[in-house]
């Protein structure tokens, strides 16, 4: 890889982190808040949070479109996940996320129905996805301290 693919990746993953890091701070406020509809701003906010460096970002002359980070099975499952609910439910409402089930009331007229709202379920992936925040996170310092070793003679990353 080049100088200058290196460092597109390094500001990316700059930007990465900042993002991560705001998913985790908020994961953390997760459990001091007993208002469910806090609650739930803060889940949001942090499937969010944690999904931008990865959701389509566009190319730039200064930074690639994400950065390079490599999973373990299990992280790599739960990070699609989390990627998943951010683009079937927490950012859009996707039915198929949701299961739903609809009928037509033939009295009323309306619709009746059940369905399965996979935010109730948050709860069981706030340990998890903690945790994967902080490898995730421990993972982009480590490329970027790497980074930042190999080139430190040539001062190339600094602004002139």
């Amino acid at each position: 890889m080049s100088i200058d693919e290196e460092r597109r990746l390094y500001i990316r993953r700059h930007f990465s982190i900042e993002d991560i890091s705001q998913a985790l701070s908020f994961l953390k406020l997760v459990d001091s808040v007993d208002n469910k509809d806090v609650r739930l701003a803060l889940e949001t906010a942090a499937v969010i949070s944690y999904s931008r460096p990865f959701s389509g970002n566009n190319e730039h002359l200064f930074a690639t479109s994400r950065p390079s980070l490599s999973f373990c099975e299990e992280k790599r499952k739960l990070h699609e996940k989390i990627l998943r609910l951010r683009h079937e439910v927490y950012a859009h409402s996707d039915l198929q996320a949701k299961d739903v089930f609809f009928d037509w009331d033939l009295v009323g007229e309306f619709p009746v129905g059940q369905y399965y709202n996979p935010m109730c379920d948050f709860h069981l992936l706030l340990i998890p996805f903690k945790e994967l925040c902080e490898n995730v996170l421990r993972n982009l310092k480590h490329h970027q301290a790497h980074f930042k070793k190999k080139y430190q003679h040539l001062n190339k990353f600094r602004r002139q």
